[in-house]
């Protein structure tokens, strides 16, 4: 799970800093720097938030609805499921050896 977080962050990065680039400054200030990207955050303002819709919608656009719509063997669903069973049978079998190695050393 920390490896797709991970990812999807990276994945992320570069579409934060261009939401955070420069020329989405308001300048209310006589004395705000023009060159200086924004900070706190890449969704604060009305230009940002609309840069992210359309990221969003360009991303939307490129998925499969076949895909993503389809049921049963083959569905992301059942991949997931899989997937999480596969996690809960790892962490028992290291709980497992872990235990059985404490025991070991009890003895």
């Amino acid at each position: 799970m920390l490896n797709f977080l991970f990812m999807y962050r990276a994945r992320q990065t570069q579409a934060r800093a261009e939401r955070c680039r420069s020329s989405l400054r308001v300048l209310a200030r006589p004395g705000d720097t023009v060159g200086k990207p924004l900070k706190h955050g890449a969704n604060r303002s009305r230009a940002q938030q609309l840069l992210l819709i359309e990221e969003t919608e360009v991303y939307a656009s490129q998925l499969d609805p076949q895909r993503l719509l389809k049921r049963k063997a083959g569905s992301i669903a059942s991949a997931r499921r899989a997937a999480r069973a596969g996690a809960i049978a790892e962490e028992a079998t290291l709980i497992d050896a872990k235990f059985q190695c404490l025991q070991a050393r009890r003895c």
